[in-house]
């Protein structure tokens, strides 16, 4: 790849179905990774709406020092351009088998809803390892599970009405993952 690190398909969240991005060079680059590669076109990411793209990436790092983690690179990069914003398609499959819906980021500079609020929610859940990194239209979260890996962290759907465990549901391994599964009922 002419020491030029590119975006995969998933990472790209924003580009037409033929292109990536050129890292380096801050360009598209044209026809290297097909949707169809990734699962087809039923599925992934095909764009983002009421997003925003993150001016000052320190807050992501100020964020991490209060929560004490680090988001997975992969989380990091979509944040950075699509903060709070909306995924089409929006639907993903729990490991039991129950559809969720992504209904956005959490966002990390609105200043009535952000990710620092909902870290507190969480936080009283009295569940430690948490960290929700977006919301259902149905007040649940999606979060961040540190609790069995501080470099790894797995991705679950935390159901509000739930109290401890029964509250977590798993639905996959990574933020990549959860992106690539993503798909529309219509």
């Amino acid at each position: 790849m002419n020491n030029i690190e590119q975006f995969e398909w998933s990472d790209a969240l924003f580009l037409p179905e033929d292109e990536t991005w050129d890292l380096v060079t801050n360009h598209q680059d044209s026809g290297n990774k097909k949707r169809e590669d990734i699962g087809g076109d039923n599925m992934g990411i095909k764009g983002w709406s009421f997003s925003e793209e993150l001016h000052d990436e320190t807050i992501i790092t100020v964020v991490e020092n209060n929560f004490g983690i680090k988001f997975p690179d992969d989380y990091k990069r979509c944040v950075k351009l699509n903060n709070g914003g909306y995924p089409e398609p929006n639907c993903f499959n729990m490991v039991d088998g129950e559809q969720g819906v992504f209904n956005n980021l959490l966002s990390f500079t609105n200043k009535n809803l952000n990710i620092m609020m909902f870290y507190d929610f969480a936080e009283e859940s009295s569940i430690e390892g948490l960290v929700p990194i977006a919301r259902d239209p149905f007040g649940n979260l999606l979060c961040f599970d540190y609790r069995s890996s501080n470099l790894s962290p797995e991705i679950i759907f935390y159901d509000h009405e739930e109290t401890g465990d029964e509250a977590i549901i798993p639905v996959c391994r990574t933020f990549t993952e959860l992106l690539d599964g993503l798909y529309s009922t219509e």
